[in-house]
């Protein structure tokens, strides 16, 4: 297998999709056999190994679901990719589940030894399934998490290939929030510069979210990252909603606990707040309800 050849097959993997709900699973399972193969383990690994990080992380960063089902990227990750040993590509579907336990899996051969030792290619692969799972304010918490430490300045670079979102959403966004925090009003500037104030995407632009207005807000850097993270949404009214899973110091009550249940800003025009549909899909997909 080439470079080429690789990056192909996890680009063309095959995602589980219902409407645009997450499922990074696999994206998740690879990361974490990149991660594997920096520490210099063994090529495969049991089951049993593998199911709790795959579960810490999809309980982390994936959506708020009540099962994480680590199982199911381990049987359904595409064969060019994942090798389980012992059991035909075309029947892992079917497997019991009881089986699991006697199981290892990992990156097949040519893969593994394509990867070894190959920083830049292990970078791109990374970069690849980051961006089209993830936004991009939280991979560098998902390569610690991984073990891909030695990654974290490559994965934050500002790409707009790989769907960060354009300049020219970040500059409407912010104009139309009247450059301060939707949510907190803080709007800080050093001489002509705008300090710690970014445009979010609400429904993610890897699940569909478009460079709208409607599907941003100004946030500082606190907020952009609550709101990524699933520590905070809105409700239809645009009501700030906080996830109960959200704790910490003094700031935390100042921050957040003293905003909750309020309105938020909104931008002067009304066709620029936040779609109901955008909100409907962060509250199902990323905002940690319980």
């Amino acid at each position: 297998m080439t470079p080429e050849e690789l990056i192909s097959a996890l680009k063309r993997r095959s995602v589980w999709q219902r409407g645009n709900e997450r499922a990074p699973h696999k994206a998740l399972l690879f990361l974490l056999a990149l991660g594997s193969l920096e520490r210099q383990e063994p090529r495969l690994r049991p089951y049993a190994e593998i199911a709790p990080a795959l579960t810490d992380l999809l309980q982390r960063f994936g959506p708020p679901r009540k099962k994480p089902h680590p199982e199911a990227p381990f049987l359904r990750l595409e064969a060019e990719v994942w090798e389980v040993p012992g059991v035909d590509p075309a029947e892992r579907r079917e497997l019991p589940l009881r089986q699991l336990k006697w199981l290892r899996g990992g990156l097949p051969e040519s893969v593994f030894n394509l990867l070894s030792g190959n920083r830049e290619l292990i970078s791109r692969v990374a970069e690849i399934l980051l961006h089209s799972e993830f936004e991009a304010s939280y991979h560098a918490e998902i390569l610690h998490a991984v073990g891909l430490n030695q990654l974290i300045p490559a994965a934050m670079r500002q790409d707009e290939g790989l769907g960060i979102g354009s300049s020219e959403f970040l500059d409407d966004v912010i104009r139309a929030y009247a450059y301060r925090c939707a949510v907190c009003g803080h709007g800080i500037w050093l001489h002509n510069d705008l300090l710690g104030l970014g445009a979010a995407h609400i429904q993610w632009p890897a699940k569909g979210g478009p460079d709208v207005v409607p599907n941003g807000l100004a946030l500082c850097a606190i907020h952009h990252k609550a709101l990524d993270r699933g520590g905070i949404s809105l409700d239809d009214d645009l009501n700030l909603l906080v996830s109960p899973q959200l704790h910490g110091d003094q700031a935390v009550e100042a921050l957040f606990f003293e905003l909750e249940g309020k309105p938020i800003r909104v931008p002067r025009k009304s066709q620029d707040a936040p779609g109901p549909a955008f909100l409907a899909w962060h509250r199902r997909e990323v905002y940690r309800s319980a």
